[in-house]
Formats: structure tokens, sequence, C-alpha cells
């Protein structure tokens, strides 16, 4: 993939992040955060939980951040997947920011 497609797909990735976010604020009174510079978006919860989303385009990598953990993730052609096992990026996000909202959230992303 060209950088200019990985870009792309990034891109729609926080713009996906970004709607959900404003979604779970309104449906569910939650204190979200939320701030992109670039390729990096700031997520805090409750005014101290935070979460990290940014790319590294060089080797192609959505990169997540949370809880002290940390998750790299490279697109398959039809989806984000872990490069340490497989598991789906929407997946972690979501378990990541119910946890660290305490509420079990949904996603329609």
């Amino acid at each position: 993939m060209s950088e200019t497609e990985f870009i792309l797909l990034f891109d729609t990735v926080l713009r996906n992040i970004e709607s959900q976010i404003d979604k779970w604020i309104i449906n569910n009174n939650l204190d979200i955060d939320i701030s992109r510079n670039g390729n990096v978006l700031n997520i805090i919860f409750h005014g101290d939980s935070e979460i990290v989303i940014n790319s590294q385009v060089s080797i192609q990598e959505l990169w997540l951040a949370a809880q002290n953990k940390g998750y790299h993730y490279r697109y398959d052609g039809h989806s984000w997947k872990d490069t340490r096992g497989g598991v789906d990026f929407y997946e972690t996000f979501l378990k990541v920011c119910s946890v660290v909202s305490g509420i079990s959230l949904k996603t329609e992303i």
C-alpha cells in the first residue's frame, strides 16, 4: 500500500472513532475529552484516564496506548489486526474504552 493510501485509511479510523465518541457522550452522558493533533488522537475519560491512538507511517502501523499497555496494528486488506495476536483494532478499542469508562459500551464502527 502506498503512503497516501495508508494515511487515508488511518484518517478514516480517526474520524470513525471521533464520531463514535460523540455518540457515547450523548447516549451515555460520559465525560470524554478528545483532541486531535495531526496523526495523534488523545482521548481522556473522566479527566484522568487517557487513550492515545497514532500512526507510524514509515512502518504502516496504527498504535493504541492505554492503561500502561501498547498495541500495534497493521491493515490486512480488510481490517486492522494486532501484530502480536491478530485481534481486531476496534475490538480492543471497545474493550479498553469500556474498562476505562466503567460502562459496557457498544460500537457502531
